[in-house]
């Protein structure tokens, strides 16, 4: 999420290939039932991750 969904810029921070990092967003996307591409959809999961961990670390 951090990368804008940029495959090649995720694949080098977190140091997979990036048909790694393909597979799993495609993964995610059968999961949520949606493409994590999409604005709105991206925005949601920003927010959810946002609040989980502040839940977790508070």
């Amino acid at each position: 999420m951090d990368n804008q969904c940029d495959i090649t810029k995720t694949a080098e921070k977190i140091y997979i290939h990036r048909n790694t990092v393909k597979y799993r967003i495609n993964k995610c996307t059968n999961i949520i039932g949606s493409e994590i591409e999409e604005p709105m959809n991206s925005l949601n999961i920003r927010i959810a991750l946002y609040v989980s961990e502040s839940i977790i670390f508070d």
